[in-house]
């Protein structure tokens, strides 16, 4: 599967509806009214949310953006902002490559995410993952959503082939690894390339 990477925000917010329908629109409500409720409760929690919450958050407030600002190239996105566009789009654009099952799996896996203490941290690196290989134009796979195998991912380019499995981050790695090198994370990859690829 590939499919185009794109960094505009004002085309990467129409992605945002797409992605809350595939979870679900009264349960991202909830859930993340749920989530800003507790942050306000005190500068602890609120440290809280922000760390473990910051996907949800910056995908709600995108959302929010949408109905009172418009979608107009000249408004401008951090580089936080971005990351959780480029999610969304991620997760639309997967969704819409996978079968069936797959994309019932996949759906699951973004229900129980929203619901999870560490909030979209595995999903997110997983996604960013595919992300970066899709940029680096290689082909990808699902094996684990699709039911085919184990790998998170199966990657291939050319001569150029290999799997990855997504190792589940700690609640306390859960914001500092958009930071990281999302390619540390791999178990194994391509032994035909002398490094491992980088987007």
């Amino acid at each position: 599967m590939r499919f185009r990477i794109v960094n505009e925000p004002w085309i990467l917010r129409g992605y945002v509806p797409e992605f809350i329908a595939l979870v679900g629109a009264r349960l991202w409500d909830k859930r993340t009214g749920e989530i800003r409720r507790a942050g306000l409760s005190s500068p602890y929690c609120e440290r809280i949310a922000s760390d473990y919450h910051w996907l949800e958050l910056q995908i709600a407030d995108e959302m929010s953006a949408r109905g009172l600002v418009g979608m107009g190239p000249e408004l401008a996105s951090n580089p936080i902002s971005i990351r959780a566009l480029r999610f969304c789009q991620t997760v639309v654009e997967v969704h819409k490559s996978l079968s069936d099952r797959g994309r019932k799996a996949l759906e699951g896996r973004l229900r129980d995410a929203l619901q999870a203490t560490t909030g979209f941290a595995s999903v997110y690196q997983e996604m960013e993952l595919a992300a970066q290989l899709v940029s680096g134009e290689y082909d990808v796979s699902f094996p684990d959503l699709e039911g085919s195998g184990n790998a998170d991912l199966v990657f291939q380019k050319g001569r150029c082939t290999g799997a990855i499995e997504c190792k589940a981050l700690s609640a306390m790695l859960a914001e500092r690894s958009i930071e990281k090198d999302s390619t540390s994370s791999c178990t194994r990859c391509c032994p035909n390339c002398q490094r491992e690829p980088q987007a």
